[in-house]
């Protein structure tokens, strides 16, 4: 988008690496630029440069300031891992702009994300997370955050702005899930080599995404063959590793009860014309059996 557009929130999304250097009191010795961008803001009476910086030495910091270079606010990362590759976009996130979203590395794999809201000629957190996935998704003309929490076993989470925090609002966007449906939906229907306790997950995760639409059908369609393949499907292997395997059946009977048990509630949530199931963690489909 271009940097004097009139949208309200600027977010910046992190993902590569710095490409100019900078020198900045402000941030510290040694600060590296990764993005300058002039942005009209809301209450504002000319442009400010928003300017992203990575420091080995101390944490990721977001500065704003004006045409001249004095400093109006700085805000910072938690953690100085930052990765910059200098993509950015203007977003409407809520309405009462405007916001800064940056995105950063916490360890190998774990993605940090905060929002900053200026105000007063201060950048106000309002919003921080840690998980696995993080990304702005438009509807229409509307801006969500879609989050993943973990690499297995969840489905993606979307927040909105809504009375003066950001809310989760998943089953708002039902269509959104269409792709982590189908996901599902293969490992049900393929599940040579899998223990009985993902497909009894497969079962939940699809049905929950599909509750979020309403489409109990599906969902219930989705977990009576998942209870099928999990007491029956003679390729189904144990969870356990060598001598702690102990045969099948008990793992099949745990899998069949979590499956029943989701059955039950995509029933309840029918009868109740309700678009959530129960949250349940990965860990809870595997703690019904132990291998020892």
């Amino acid at each position: 988008m271009r940097p004097n557009s009139l949208a309200r929130c600027l977010v910046l999304i992190i993902a590569g690496t710095c490409a100019r250097d900078a020198a900045s009191a402000q941030v510290g010795q040694g600060a590296t630029e990764c993005l300058s961008e002039m942005v009209i803001f809301k209450g504002e009476p000319e442009p400010l440069k928003v300017t992203l910086y990575q420091n080995q030495a101390a944490p990721a910091a977001v500065v704003v300031s004006g045409v001249n270079g004095e400093e109006i606010a700085h805000g910072q990362l938690d953690n100085p891992s930052l990765r910059c590759d200098g993509a950015s976009g203007i977003f409407e996130l809520t309405g009462n702009g405007p916001e800064l979203v940056v995105v950063g590395q916490v360890g190998g794999k774990t993605l940090e994300a905060k929002i900053f809201r200026l105000q007063g000629h201060k950048l106000v957190e309002i919003f921080h997370w840690t998980g696995w996935g993080f990304k702005i998704q438009k509807f229409g003309d509307r801006s969500v955050i879609a989050v993943i929490p973990l690499q297995y076993g969840a489905l993606s989470q979307l927040y909105i702005w809504e009375e003066g925090q950001f809310k989760e609002a998943s089953d708002r966007f039902p269509d959104y899930y269409i792709g982590e449906i189908e996901k599902q939906r293969k490992i049900v229907g393929s599940p040579e080599g899998l223990p009985a306790y993902s497909i009894s997950q497969a079962c939940y995760l699809g049905a929950r995404a599909l509750v979020y639409g309403r489409n109990y059908r599906a969902a219930k369609s989705l977990c009576e063959k998942a209870l099928e393949v999990a007491i029956h499907h003679p390729q189904i292997v144990s969870q356990c590793s060598g001598s702690m395997a102990r045969g099948l059946d008990p793992e099949r009977k745990v899998a069949s009860a979590s499956i029943r048990k989701t059955l039950e509630e995509i029933a309840n949530a029918e009868k109740n014309h309700g678009t959530i199931l129960r949250a349940r963690s990965p860990d809870s489909f595997r703690s019904g059996y132990s291998c020892r």
